[in-house]
């Protein structure tokens, strides 16, 4: 069973919940997995505090993912939509399409993937990007950016 509790702390954006469960969900079940997975849409100042506490880095970010030791809640999820929407500018697509990429990236912290060093990322995020473009989670990805998205990931992760 996939449960997904969702707990949106901002006011700047309307999420639509539906959509967040649906990636969420398609992810999981692309992974081969199933559990409990709470998800907190925040704003800046709630993610650097959060970042701060628990990572020592005062400094908002993306996305945190929280793993749990436990097989049927696999951990909290959290979300920055003043990221998301810098992000999306930057990589020149909708919000829509940067909150996917960070809700998949999110549920493949909680399954375990890592990012740590250059390897690590390279592997999540090849899985990453398979999986938003093989699925009805990103139907409105055009191949053309996604590939230009790809690079520019690509190239950040030579550096």
């Amino acid at each position: 069973m996939i449960r997904i509790d969702i707990k949106d702390m901002q006011s700047k954006v309307k999420v639509d919940r539906r959509a967040i469960r649906r990636i969420v969900r398609e992810t999981l079940k692309r992974e081969g997995r199933s559990g409990e997975v709470s998800l907190v849409i925040a704003d800046d100042a709630h993610i650097r505090e959060l970042n701060r506490k628990y990572r020592s880095v005062d400094k908002p970010t993306d996305v945190l993912a929280f793993p749990m030791d436990d097989s049927e809640i696999l951990g909290d999820i959290v979300i920055s939509v003043d990221r998301a929407e810098e992000q999306a500018l930057a990589y020149r697509q909708s919000f829509e399409q940067e909150m996917a990429r960070l809700l998949v990236h999110g549920v493949l912290h909680l399954l375990g993937y890592a990012d740590g060093d250059r390897r690590q990322k390279k592997k999540m995020h090849e899985r990453q990007e398979q999986i938003l473009r093989e699925s009805s989670v990103n139907h409105v990805y055009s191949s053309s950016k996604q590939k230009r998205i790809e690079k520019i990931v690509l190239d950040k992760l030579e550096q």
